[in-house]
């Protein structure tokens, strides 16, 4: 009976730990890249009314502003037992419905544009600026848009030294989100006029159910006049309130 030897020659062995070494060091390279970029959340799936091309002219501020908007509108409604919008302050009329539509639209593309703001800073953190101004954040309520930018960026990355100087800057964006008010996001929901003449409102407005139509009023059948008799004085109301 032959023996035949299967034991593997040493260089074969050393090829194959070489190989999967190699391997081995792409995959943590490869890890390592995915954990040091900002996650791109796959576009949502187009909502009923609201189609891609109203909304992605918009710059990153005007979303966040529309969501403001449409953020107020909806709480209103909520307030309302009628669900009806107050239109005094946003000059045009967003009912619940539309305004429910409206964020469910707006959140995926705030994600998504907050996530490629953050790119731009994990490229250039020294020289990237926040498409918000901090000190100014406040007034037109973009301070939460600020803050949405930098919680995009992976929590590996704030522990380099390139990021000190926006650790600062969270810090203090996390301040002033924390003292936005509603009646400051309502001051600046109603400062936004232009939202009821853009292609979001109209396509949202042009998908809205009709309002349900009146009933008809049925027309009475003519009957003979019959004379009248003469009026009768009545009485006029008297006061339920105690008098002097």
């Amino acid at each position: 009976m032959r023996f035949v030897n299967r034991t593997r020659p040493a260089w074969r062995i050393a090829r194959g730990r070489f190989v999967s070494l190699i391997i081995a060091t792409g995959m943590l390279a490869l890890f390592s890249s995915c954990a040091s970029r900002p996650i791109v959340a796959p576009p949502a799936q187009e909502i009923e009314g609201v189609p891609d091309s109203a909304l992605k002219p918009l710059s990153y501020l005007q979303l966040n502003a529309a969501a403001n908007v449409f953020r107020v509108a909806f709480d209103r409604s909520l307030d309302s037992w009628q669900g009806a919008v107050d239109e005094a302050g946003l000059k045009c009329r967003i009912s619940g419905a539309m305004a429910e539509r409206a964020l469910a639209a707006l959140r995926p593309w705030l994600d998504q544009r907050a996530s490629e703001e953050a790119g731009r800073m994990i490229d250039e953190p020294q020289t990237y600026k926040l498409p918000a101004n901090v000190e100014n954040c406040a007034r037109d309520c973009s301070c939460v848009a600020a803050l949405r930018v930098l919680e995009a960026v992976p929590e590996e990355q704030w522990k380099k030294s390139s990021f000190k100087n926006w650790r600062k800057t969270r810090q203090r964006l996390e301040q002033l989100a924390e003292l936005e008010s509603p009646e400051q996001v309502e001051i600046c929901a109603e400062s936004q006029n232009w939202i009821c003449t853009s292609e979001l409102y109209l396509s949202l407005a042009k998908a809205e159910p009709p309002s349900p139509a009146q009933p008809a009023s049925t027309p009475t059948s003519p009957t003979r006049s019959r004379p009248q008799s003469p009026p009768q004085s009545t009485p006029a109301p008297t006061s339920q309130r105690s008098g002097r």
